[in-house]
Formats: structure tokens, sequence, C-alpha cells
């Protein structure tokens, strides 16, 4: 039987290190957004990490944006403030905010990616694969979502409280 792919494309590694010749490039990235991660959700790298969704968040970043326009975000210097008032950065941090939380991605406003600071070597990769659209990103992203950590509950329809967890009042 086979599994069904809702988005079928290439593995993100093979994808990426057409771009990066040796794979520090890619480690010194991932540290990047865990770090930014981190900054942006108020919850620890070791805590993003046990989510197991990290690297998926960030391949996910790659498959929209491409390796150039990642890099440049990753590069840009800016604080969390000034990336979120960004005209440009703005909708993609709120975006990497969205996809931590809620496990879903939100389509990017029309010509983002033809913003001042993009140059067409840039935006050849973006959304080279079809992603930008409105979508969860995954079943497991939807589980695994902070916004359940955060309120303190289970996620509805997926992982049980377990036996007799009604008996016990609410903390």
């Amino acid at each position: 039987m086979q599994q069904f792919i809702p988005y079928p494309v290439p593995r993100y590694t093979t994808y990426d290190l057409r771009e990066l010749a040796d794979n520090k490039g890619q480690d010194q990235e991932l540290d990047q957004f865990s770090q930014l991660s981190a900054a942006l959700t108020g919850f620890s790298a070791a805590e993003l990490q046990a989510t197991g969704l990290l690297r998926a968040y960030f391949d996910e970043l790659a498959l929209v944006l491409g390796h150039a326009i990642r890099q440049k975000y990753f590069g840009s210097g800016l604080g969390i403030e000034a990336l979120l008032a960004d005209r440009v950065w703005g909708p993609l941090t709120r975006n990497l905010i969205r996809m931590w939380y809620l496990g879903q991605w939100t389509k990017l406003p029309g010509g983002w990616e033809r913003s001042e600071p993009f140059n067409q070597n840039e935006t050849s990769g973006f959304d080279e694969f079809g992603r930008n659209v409105d979508r969860i990103i995954s079943p497991r992203a939807y589980t695994e979502g902070l916004a359940w950590k955060a309120a303190g509950v289970n996620p509805m329809g997926a992982k049980e409280p377990g036996f007799a967890s009604w008996t016990e009042p609410p903390k």
C-alpha cells in the first residue's frame, strides 16, 4: 500500500545542499533558526527541539523562501521588535510564530518576494515548490503546537490526558 504525501517534493537536504558545499553553513543556519524561534516564542531551544519539529520547520522555511532569502533573513541582524515591525520581514516573522504555536503557514502577501531588499537571483528559489499557501503544515504540527503547551492543555482529538484525569480539578 502506498503512503499518501500531500505535497510531494524532493528531499530538502538535496535541495539545500546544491547551494551549500558543506553542511557547516546549514548547521549554523539551523542554530540561528533555533535561537530566533526561542526568542519569538518564549520557549527555550530545548523545548522547541523536544517537539521534534525544529528541523521540519527549518526545512519548511527553506522550501517556501529558498536558500538566498532565508539566509538574508537570518543575517538581517534585526532584533525581535524590529523584525515584527519591518515591512518586509514582519509577515515572515509572524508566520514563524504562527508555525510554532498553531502548526500552520499563512500565505505571504502578494508580491512579497518582489520587495526592495531582494534581487532576481535571490527570488529565483522563492516558492519553487508551491508551498506558500494557507495550510496546516502537518498533523504532527497541530498536535505539537505551542499553543497547547502555553495553555497547559492537550490538543483536542489528540494526546489523551490519561485514565481518570477528569476526576482531578484543572491546574
